[in-house]
């Protein structure tokens, strides 16, 4: 029977010829180049996957900076009345966070705090710490500053309408007396709070149409004032309650150049002597310390000046050279104006209101790092 069927595949021979293998050698040269293939892909499929599966991070396509990316660096700095350094530190923020619109980063104030404060380590990080490395810092925080005012003005009221109850706001009388309330309801017929008390515990009734005025701060810190009058009263569940006419045309007051932080620590100053120096065609100022030391404390901080309480007050438009430590390990130099006195409650001391104009770069990058609790 075998050698049957063997002569039908082979018929009408009886010997071996090679040509019958060429077609089952080929076939197995086809299945093998396949398994190898095969084979291959598995290993490199496994190889590309391993370091992902590591968390080892893949390398990313190069940023592109598209005319749009450009036209918005540029019409933001114009804005910002950016030099070119802090342009292209701006720049390089957006590149360095894959920013396709540089806007983002005035329309959101998580995403500015993030991008500057990855950028801010990254040049922490630099050892040692070059005069090159500390004026990217302060040019990082000069931008950024500008931008946070840039964001701050961008989210303005236009109507008292949009007033969301509970906000606080002041009532300025006609005697330009001022009394803190809060808004109970915002309804069409005008803000209506609880009539404001004075001193004695007495309700403040201004006649009807009364001229006063309204001041107010939004949570980004805008501040708003307008004249209103006193449209009317009428009787709440526990207390009177007054109302006050809206106003359409809502104007949002100059917001301060520097952000401001509420900051204590211990302090010396002395006097200073100005004079001006002529070196080459500039007229450069210089500041002579006169000696004796006085106590103080800082009460508050920005990177334009700060508030001293004293004992001491030196006199207004004295300029005066501050010593402290504004992060406890470093010691720093200020030296400034003071612009104006105010008193305080406590045993008679002053406040002295100064304008900085004179520190180190160092000192001046420790303030900023204070404004945006920079590490805490």
């Amino acid at each position: 029977m075998i050698e049957y069927l063997f002569a039908q595949v082979i018929p009408y021979s009886t010997d071996f010829k090679p040509v019958y293998l060429v077609f089952p050698v080929m076939g197995a040269i086809i299945i093998a180049v396949v398994a190898i293939f095969n084979k291959y892909n598995e290993e490199r499929t496994r190889t590309v996957a391993r370091p992902r599966a590591q968390g080892v991070r893949q390398p990313q396509a190069p940023f592109v900076k598209t005319g749009r990316f450009n036209q918005e660096i540029k019409s933001i700095s114009a804005a910002c009345k950016f030099n070119q350094k802090q342009t292209a530190v701006f720049s390089k923020v957006c590149v360095d966070n894959r920013l396709e619109r540089p806007d983002h980063l005035i329309r959101n104030a998580r995403a500015l705090e993030e991008a500057f404060s990855r950028e801010l380590t990254r040049l922490e990080s630099i050892a040692p710490r070059t005069r090159e490395v500390e004026e990217e810092i302060t040019l990082l925080f000069t931008v950024r500053e500008a931008l946070e005012n840039a964001r701050k003005n961008q989210a303005t009221l236009v109507s008292s309408r949009s007033l969301e109850n509970g906000q606080p706001f002041t009532i300025v009388t006609p005697d330009q007396e001022q009394y803190p309330v809060l808004l109970f309801e915002n309804s069409s017929r005008g803000l209506v709070c609880k009539v404001p008390r004075d001193s004695f515990g007495n309700e403040l009734r201004l006649q009807h149409w009364s001229r006063i005025e309204i001041y107010f701060s939004l949570e980004n810190g805008q501040t708003y004032r307008y004249p209103a009058r006193v449209v009317g009263y009428e009787s709440g569940i526990n207390e009177s309650l007054m109302i006050i006419s809206h106003t359409d045309a809502l104007k949002p007051l100059p917001n301060r150049r520097h952000d401001r932080r509420n900051f204590t620590t211990d302090c010396t100053f002395t006097y200073v002597s100005v004079a001006n120096v002529i070196n080459g065609r500039k007229t450069e100022h210089r500041f002579y310390p006169m000696g004796k030391s006085y106590p103080g404390a800082i009460m508050d901080i920005s990177a334009g000046g700060c508030s001293i309480r004293t004992p001491s007050p030196p006199p207004q438009n004295q300029y005066i050279e501050i010593e402290c430590s504004l992060d406890g390990k470093s010691q720093d130099s200020m030296t400034g104006k003071v612009l104006r006195l105010s008193e305080t409650s406590s045993h008679g001391d002053k406040v002295a209101h100064i304008q900085f104009a004179k520190m180190p770069r160092t000192t001046m990058n420790r303030v900023f790092s204070l404004i945006y609790a920079h590490g805490e």
